[in-house]
């Protein structure tokens, strides 16, 4: 476990299967968590994540065996981004139950999934994080739908979704979507099908949308 401190912010990244607690200082201070490759990582307990009411900063990267977030994302109050990414075991519906737990998330505005195999859809409950102005869906690969509650970010100003070759559809709250502005479909080879040439059947959808592009660049992981 490697942890540095600044005058303002603390970040902490964690390589081991020993999860800090809150004995080791004061992670209620803390600005920016690590979790990567932590093999025998299968859950994130809510006990512990109570303490990161400063976290904006986290990134879950290769943990094999992560079955689950855990309803103790709620606490996570201050968090802007979140990026989740190679844990292949990690099912974002499980034990969501109404997904109120989402609903703690009301300063999100950046949110990666990236390499999460057993996503079928956008999780219930994700709807509530009403801030959100960026959202990435990368490598999904069982990825088949996106809810008509898209709708509901009517903050969302770039949505990238690449390498998710069974998702065959935009939702109809696509067109609802007035604050986006970049739009890209990288590998999608049914989805970019219905949005392409003059009469692709999503471009009614998407029509709003300023800038889509069938290619990923360096600016949209900024």
């Amino acid at each position: 476990m490697a942890a540095s401190r600044g005058p303002t912010t603390a970040s902490m990244s964690v390589h081991s299967s020993t999860l800090p607690s809150s004995s080791l200082g004061p992670l209620s201070k803390l600005n920016s968590l690590t979790l990567t490759g932590i093999k025998e990582l299968e859950c994130l307990q809510d006990e512990w994540l109570q303490n990161f009411t400063s976290l904006e900063n986290l990134i879950i990267s290769g943990c094999p065996r992560l079955m689950f977030l855990s309803n103790g994302i709620q606490h996570l109050t201050s968090l802007k981004c979140m990026d989740i990414r190679d844990c292949e075991e990690l099912d974002l519906s499980c034990n969501e139950g109404d997904g109120e737990h989402w609903k703690g998330l009301r300063n999100l505005c950046s949110l990666t999934i990236w390499g999460i195999p057993k996503l079928k859809s956008l999780p219930n409950g994700m709807q509530h994080v009403l801030p959100l102005e960026k959202l990435r869906i990368l490598n999904c690969p069982n990825l088949v739908s996106l809810e008509d509650w898209i709708s509901s970010f009517t903050s969302l100003n770039r949505l990238v979704i690449s390498k998710c070759r069974k998702l065959a559809l935009l939702p109809h709250g696509m067109s609802n979507l007035k604050s986006l502005r970049r739009l890209v479909i990288d590998d999608c080879p049914m989805l970019l099908r219905r949005c392409q040439g003059e009469t692709g059947e999503d471009l009614h959808k998407i029509k709003h949308i300023p800038e889509i592009s069938e290619r990923l660049t360096s600016r949209d992981f900024d």
